[in-house]
């Protein structure tokens, strides 16, 4: 009943958008009747005009759209940016917005924060702009060029991930392992003075053939780094928590992986060559691909290196207490964290925590590594559709990525020419003795969320649920014959509507 009521919430919700100020064809996003012959970007420096800009009410987000508004101010003095913090759900938001648009125009923002999945629906809402015809002008202007963008990342902006620039990213996200090196470094030592070597090491299905050398003395700092495997990373954890058993840690957990996260289970998945529809559209889910991806997963519960599901206390990485750490949020925010705890005050935090790729899953030779966007749209019916389109391409210049990176943005720049190191998002970090190459190496792995598009995206999250809770109840011990009914169950259950 809960199920039904939220779908036919949703379902107002929706209509709202259309039904209560229908928006003509040749005006919405996805039909626009615009042309690069219609755009001209020759606009006087000293116009005068106002762009309104609604936010995550977050403070680092108004920062951040401040600092790029100065950079675009430089250009255009004269134009107003108001920024409208939002509060509540962006779908929501947008409808009340759009509702109260025709009676009081200008409630309705010029630009709004988005992500992928938000963009991905919204765009049938018939909202949103289309922004090809305004690239394309902006390209024969000399002002944008696609190629200058990383394309796995660029291609996440755009309508069924295909064609029609729904969004325009403003970073280039991507999963990485967090690891404390304090603890591994100490569980290092602790297996070398109890004489550990990898004879010690018991193989299993996911590690057999590991070990090549069974005198070899333990050591785990040193496989972690770029392109570990996700043997290496079994190995590391077999040890930590030998480690912790017997030094009155045992009821600690080393990892916080969350598996229930698209942005993790999907590239586990793809590694694994899980298929979620076939070629006709219907759930594609029950099959040994499926159920060996979810084994691999269940493994990490069985063997104690993650918390139950369900459990109250996680592997607590944050606090200091967990060995790994599956995310894909900036060093700062680890750095924050950990660096506020006592037992760490005045260390020097690279000595402490470091990143590194999410280990390579190569049991099927086809590797991934999760990667998502959050970026800006522009509303079809704005009175100021070239201000705003040079709005976003200020935000992705390397002036306006250098000054995100200025405002705590620390994430990889959209922009090929900024993913190294030495660019502004990295360089502190980097200088530091942080692995800040762990964000960008091996873009052929990276590996977008891109299986909802197959079907309409306002099932997108339904569908995402449904998948995590397949996840969930597999590694909580239901069988997989019960999760996979279950899950196909759900997900045509909503796909009636």
């Amino acid at each position: 009943m809960k199920k039904l009521l939220a779908l036919l919430l949703a379902a107002v919700s929706f209509a709202g958008f259309t039904a209560c100020n229908p928006v003509s064809k040749k005006d919405s996003g996805e039909n626009s009747a615009e042309n690069p012959d219609n755009i001209s970007y020759d606009i006087d420096p000293e116009t005068e005009a106002t762009l309104k800009i609604t936010i995550q009410s977050y403070d680092n987000e108004e920062k951040i759209i401040k600092a790029v508004a100065d950079e675009f101010n430089k250009d255009f003095p004269k134009v107003k940016i108001n920024i409208d913090r939002m509060s509540g759900e962006l779908s929501t938001t947008l409808m009340s917005y759009y509702n109260a648009e025709k009676s009081n125009p200008g409630t309705m923002p010029d630009i709004w924060f988005t992500t992928s999945f938000d963009m991905f629906a919204l765009s049938k809402a018939q909202i949103t702009l289309n922004m090809d015809p305004y690239l394309t002008a902006a390209k024969d202007a000399g002002l944008f060029d696609e190629s200058d963008y990383v394309a796995q990342y660029w291609t996440l902006g755009k309508n069924n991930f295909k064609d029609e620039q729904y969004m325009i990213p403003r970073s280039a996200d991507r999963v990485v392992t967090h690891y404390n090196k304090d603890i591994i470094g100490a569980a290092e030592k602790w297996c070398k003075e109890q004489g550990y070597t990898d004879k010690d090491f018991p193989e299993d299905e996911y590690t057999e053939g590991y070990i090549k050398d069974e005198s070899a003395p333990v050591e785990l700092l040193s496989r972690i780094k770029n392109g570990w495997t996700w043997q290496d990373m079994l190995y590391v954890c077999y040890w930590c928590r030998l480690y912790f058993d017997q030094n009155n840690m045992s009821s600690l957990y080393l990892v916080d992986s969350y598996f229930d996260w698209e942005a993790n289970y999907n590239p586990i998945f793809e590694s694994m060559g899980v298929e979620y529809f076939d070629d006709a559209g219907n759930v594609a889910l029950n099959s040994s691909e499926t159920e060996n991806a979810l084994k691999l997963m269940k493994y990490m519960y069985d063997k104690k290196y993650v918390a139950p599901v369900g459990a109250s206390n996680q592997a607590n990485f944050a606090g200091g207490e967990g060995i790994m750490l599956f995310h894909s949020q900036s060093i700062s925010i680890t750095e924050n964290s950990l660096s506020a705890l006592s037992k760490y005050k005045g260390r020097k935090m690279s000595e402490v925590f470091d990143v590194c790729t999410f280990p390579l899953i190569n049991y099927n030779q086809a590797p991934k590594i999760g990667c998502g966007i959050a970026g800006y749209s522009v509303f079809n019916e704005s009175r100021n559709k070239e201000l705003s389109v040079l709005f976003l391409l200020k935000l992705i210049s390397a002036e306006g990525q250098t000054a995100l990176a200025n405002n705590g943005i620390n994430y990889p720049s959209i922009r090929v020419d900024m993913q190294n190191k030495d660019a502004p998002w990295a360089k502190e970090y980097s200088e530091e003795g942080f692995n800040t190459e762990a964000y960008t190496y091996g873009q052929e792995y990276s590996c977008g969320t891109t299986f909802v598009a197959a079907k309409d995206p306002k099932y997108a999250t339904d569908i995402m649920s449904c998948i995590s809770t397949m996840i969930e109840g597999y590694c909580g011990g239901k069988t997989f014959a019960k999760v996979i009914e279950d899950c196909e169950a759900d997900i045509e259950y909503y796909l009636m509507f």
